[in-house]
C-alpha cells in the first residue's frame, strides 16, 4: 500500500511545519562583482542620490536584497549608455525598466545584453529573457550572440556561482534557455546542397563536463556550413565511442571546453582520443580561452576560439 500523506488542517499548520524561506542577501562587494560598479561609487550614489537603501547589520555592514541588485543592474546599464545618475535617480522604477528594454532591443552592445540577461536570470523571468535573447539574435545574428554575449555570460555566471553570489538554479535557468535556442537553430539546418567532399565530424565530451551548449553550437556551425556532423554528447563509454567511430568514420572528433582556461581533464581526454583514433584529428575548441597549451598529441589540434574553428572546418575536405 502507498503511504498516506498527513493532511494539514489549515494553511497555517502547513506553514508551521515548513522551514522559513531565507531572502537573498548580498554584500556591497557582491554588488560590485555582479554589476561592475565599484563599491566606492555605490556608496557615493547611495549617499548623494539615495538610489539604494540597504539594511545594515549590528556592525553597520550594508546588506542588499534581490530588488536592490535588479535595480542596480538597470541603473548601471542606463549609466553606461549616457544617462546621468542624477537623472536616473529621479526616474520611476517603471520608467527605468522601459528605458532598459528600449536599449537592449535597439543596440547590440555586448555588456548591455549581458547585464539585461543577468537581470532576467535573477528574477527567473523566462519571458523577458527570451525577448532579450531573441532580439539580440535578430539584430546581431546567432553566431555573434553566442560568442560575444552568451559564452562570456555563462563564464561570468559560473564565477558568480563559485563565490555564492548566485545559485545553481540561476545557472541552470540560463543554460536550458540557451540550449533550447541552439536546438531550434540546429533543426532549421537541412542537409540539402551538401557537397560530396564535405568533412565528417563527430562531436563528444568527457564525463566531467555537464554543459553541452558549446558542443551544440559547434554542431550548429557545422550544419550551417553544410558539413556532416554527428552529435554523440557526453557520458559515452569507450566501447560506445569506439562503436560510433567504427560506424561513422569521421575525419575529425570535436570537443568544446566551456572554461576560461583549458581544464586538465580536457587535455587528458583529448590525449586518450588521439591514441584511440590515430587515423582522425581530435579538435579541441575553446571560446576566447585565456591560456592555450601546446597540443598534447600529434593528431590533436587546439583552437582558441570559434572563429578559429570556423576557419578550420571550412578547410576540412575528404
Amino acid at each position: 500500500m502507498s503511504e498516506t500523506l498527513p493532511v494539514h488542517k489549515n494553511l497555517n499548520d502547513h506553514k508551521a511545519c515548513s522551514p522559513p524561506v531565507q531572502a537573498a542577501s548580498y554584500s556591497i562587494r557582491d554588488l560590485e562583482q555582479i554589476s561592475g560598479i565599484k563599491a566606492h561609487t555605490l556608496r557615493i550614489w547611495e549617499q548623494r542620490y539615495g538610489i539604494l537603501a540597504p539594511r545594515r547589520t549590528d556592525t553597520n555592514i550594508r546588506l542588499y536584497d534581490d530588488s536592490d541588485l535588479r535595480s542596480l543592474l538597470n541603473i548601471s546599464l542606463l549609466n553606461a549608455n549616457g544617462y546621468r545618475i542624477s537623472k536616473i535617480a529621479c526616474m520611476s522604477p517603471e520608467s527605468v525598466q522601459q528605458e532598459v528594454m528600449a536599449i537592449t532591443e535597439s543596440k547590440c552592445r555586448c555588456c548591455d545584453q549581458q547585464q539585461a540577461l543577468i537581470s532576467c536570470m535573477l528574477e527567473l523571468d523566462e519571458d523577458r529573457f527570451e525577448k532579450v535573447l531573441s532580439n539580440n539574435i535578430m539584430n546581431c545574428g546567432l553566431d555573434r550572440t553566442m560568442t560575444s554575449v552568451i559564452f562570456p555570460l555563462l563564464q561570468r555566471i559560473a564565477a558568480l556561482w563559485q563565490t555564492g553570489s548566485v545559485s545553481r538554479a540561476h545557472e541552470n535557468f540560463v543554460r536550458l534557455l540557451v540550449r533550447q535556442k541552439l536546438i531550434v537553430a540546429i533543426d532549421g539546418q537541412t542537409s540539402s546542397n551538401r557537397s560530396p567532399s564535405a568533412g565528417k565530424f563527430m562531436l563528444c565530451l568527457p564525463d566531467s563536463e555537464t554543459s553541452e551548449n558549446g558542443l551544440l553550437f559547434a554542431h550548429y556551425l557545422l550544419r550551417l556550413r553544410k558539413q556532416r556532423s554527428v552529435y554523440t554528447g557526453r557520458s559515452l563509454s569507450p566501447e560506445d565511442l569506439q562503436s560510433a567511430y567504427d560506424t561513422y568514420r569521421p575525419d575529425c572528433i570535436v570537443c568544446v571546453s566551456p572554461a576560461a582556461a583549458w581544464p586538465a581533464e580536457f587535455l587528458k581526454y583529448a590525449e586518450g582520443l588521439g591514441r584511440m583514433f590515430p587515423e582522425s584529428r581530435v579538435v579541441l575548441v575553446g571560446h576566447r580561452i585565456d591560456s592555450v597549451p601546446e597540443s598534447p598529441a600529434e593528431n590533436v589540434i587546439i583552437l582558441n576560439s570559434f572563429e578559429d574553428f570556423i576557419g578550420f572546418m571550412d578547410s576540412v575536405r575528404h
